[in-house]
């Protein structure tokens, strides 16, 4: 991101298109008095350095006269570090903010008078330098300080690298001080309980409260059996349905946050921080008034791709992720609308259409892995054909009890 002397907000994007990054961050920020535009650029091919040498050399090309770019893995930027750094560039002619790995999570430089002299400052800064190493920043500032340059430092701030840096994430934002609850609905799922609740459990900040509907099988004695690094609550709902066991673990819970995983459903590393962003943001609750993640099965036939891309497709485009996506939204907001429908099917459905009347839901872009077992019991086409007709009867206003009692004769 290079934030200009104007502060126009330029943002490089490496993956995705121009469309997906506007419809994900906007055309401004929310709340700016300003009124500041985001302009998005794709990043240039090669390394971290050619990437940052583009950056730099459009801003100039453009008649900046002093431009920054600040990376996004460091949480702790604030208006007042770029504050400082535009005000450093009124008396130096480079400013660096260290992180505390060896690396630099800002860089910013005045316009050089002459093209020529552009070309060679872009070669003092970005050629050479081992990337992605412990020596970025000091091999920077000495090859900076080299060729006379008068160079401001800013703060050291830690980043984001690896998945043991992310409680420095929760602490810079406080997306870790909502609670999660993760509730499981259940019925006869020994062989898929274990699974489902180690993905789970290594969150932070969560309970995880297991729903049973009655099962008969080692469901419940296989869920105490665990060592979980969280708290296990069992609810238990008999023979009151999905809706029902949901509903009556959510009165139950104790988080901000609610969090539906089906019994066949594992969740991504780390699932719990991109889950506070999507409704919390840094701190703040989002425009976001609930979400699911996208869908992946542990099939690995052609067939249930073309399935996977069309379901994230209408999750994503129609604001339309179904119960397998592990759906999740603000404690309030679930009591609010009051909670599931008490329907013996499509009760998630009906949840999301009414949730995105109200607003945003989104879709994450990281995949829970789901079982097949259904598309492989009955078919990948049969069972895509089954739940589109059940949809579309539903939407043609047949009996939920109707539809119910189809659906069991089908599978």
């Amino acid at each position: 991101m290079a934030v200009t002397n104007n502060r126009q907000i330029e943002i490089c994007f490496s993956g995705g298109t121009t469309s997906m990054m506007r419809h994900w961050l906007g055309k401004a920020q929310s709340g700016d008095p300003a009124n500041h535009q985001y302009r998005y650029y794709p990043q240039a091919t090669g390394d971290l350095g050619d990437r940052m040498a583009q950056a730099l050399g459009r801003a100039w090309a453009e008649g900046v006269d002093r431009a920054v770019i600040v990376g996004i893995d460091c949480p702790f930027v604030t208006e007042w570090d770029f504050d400082r750094a535009f005000a450093a560039l009124d008396r130096a002619d480079l400013v660096l903010g260290a992180a505390r790995d060896g690396g630099y999570y800002l860089i910013g430089a005045n316009r050089p008078r002459k093209p020529q002299t552009a070309e060679t400052l872009a070669q003092i800064l970005f050629k050479d330098i081992p990337w992605s190493t412990d020596r970025v920043f000091a091999l920077t500032l000495a090859a900076a300080q080299r060729h006379g340059l008068h160079v401001v430092t800013l703060n050291t701030y830690d980043d984001i690298d690896h998945p043991e840096d992310i409680p420095l994430l929760q602490t810079a934002t406080g997306w870790d001080q909502q609670r999660i609850s993760a509730i499981v609905p259940t019925y006869n799922e020994a062989q898929q309980i274990a699974a489902t609740l180690k993905s789970i459990a290594s969150a932070h900040n969560l309970e995880i409260i297991l729903a049973d509907g009655g099962s008969t099988d080692a469901t419940i004695a296989i869920a105490r059996s665990l060592s979980l690094p969280c708290p296990l609550h069992i609810h238990l709902t008999p023979n009151g349905g999905r809706a029902r066991q949901c509903n009556a673990a959510a009165q139950q819970a104790s988080g901000e946050i609610l969090l539906f995983v089906h019994a066949d459903t594992r969740l991504p590393p780390n699932f719990d921080v991109f889950v506070r962003g999507a409704l919390y943001g840094a701190g703040r609750r989002s425009a976001a008034i609930a979400g699911a993640f996208e869908l992946r099965t542990d099939s690995d036939r052609a067939g249930m791709r073309r399935i996977e891309r069309w379901a994230n497709w209408r999750s994503r485009r129609l604001s339309l992720p179904y119960g397998d996506q592990a759906m999740f939204l603000a404690a309030s907001t679930f009591h609010d609308v009051g909670g599931f429908p008490d329907l013996p099917i499509m009760d998630d459905y009906a949840l999301v259409r009414q949730l995105a009347k109200q607003g945003k839901v989104v879709t994450l872009p990281l995949g829970v892995t789901t079982s097949a077992r259904r598309w492989e019991r009955l078919g990948l086409w049969k069972t895509t054909a089954i739940n589109q007709a059940i949809v579309m009867a539903y939407e043609l206003g047949v009996a939920p009890d109707r539809l119910a009692r189809w659906y069991r004769r089908q599978v």
